[in-house]
């Protein structure tokens, strides 16, 4: 069966003042009226903000919109074996090496040798460039702070180098490479 549409101005007209018969005061009333809180007072009406309850009750929520939560439901710091990251107190080699001094006296002076020139696409910036070992660090260990194993990229040509579409296989290519001229 096909639903029926008021369409015709009159019959519009007819439908509304239906409706608006149907809408009594009661009825407003029924529909309206929050079910379980109708008659009840808030604490909190006809009180001053110089009250000793409402300046209480101010407190309290401004501690706790601060974060201050109560230490119920604060979780515990799990360190170390408590940790369900922990793998038995290994830290990778990797990251020994990169938080060492000796990795970050290289880095600077591979960078400052460059004069934090990308020797790729010549690009000069003092903030986001990269030292990069020619020979890899962890298959070298001899060669990890040797300057001469370093050079200076950016970003992007350092994502080139690692995604294998630019990349020195041997010294002598990157020997080739270093004596191309470069401005500085």
């Amino acid at each position: 069966m096909r639903a029926y549409y008021a369409t015709r101005p009159e019959q519009l007209e007819r439908r509304a003042e239906r409706q608006k018969a149907w809408w009594t005061p009661e009825r407003r009333r029924k529909y309206y009226t929050p079910k379980g809180r109708s008659g009840v007072v808030p604490w909190n009406k006809g009180l001053t903000k110089s009250d000793k309850r409402v300046a209480r009750y101010a407190e309290t929520q401004s501690a706790a919109k601060k974060g201050h939560r109560p230490p119920w439901l604060v979780p515990p710091v799990r360190r170390g074996p408590e940790n369900n990251k922990w793998k038995g107190g290994v830290t990778p080699e990797s990251q020994r090496i990169r938080r060492g001094p000796e990795y970050r006296a290289w880095r600077l002076a591979v960078l400052e040798r460059d004069n934090y020139t990308c020797r790729q696409c010549e690009r000069r910036k003092e903030r986001g460039m990269v030292s990069h070992h020619v020979l890899d660090a962890l298959a070298f260990p001899d060669r990890r702070t040797d300057v001469a194993n370093g050079i200076t990229l950016c970003q992007s040509c350092h994502r080139k180098v690692h995604s294998g579409v630019t990349r020195w296989s041997t010294q002598e290519e990157l020997e080739a490479h270093r004596r191309t001229p470069h401005s500085v």
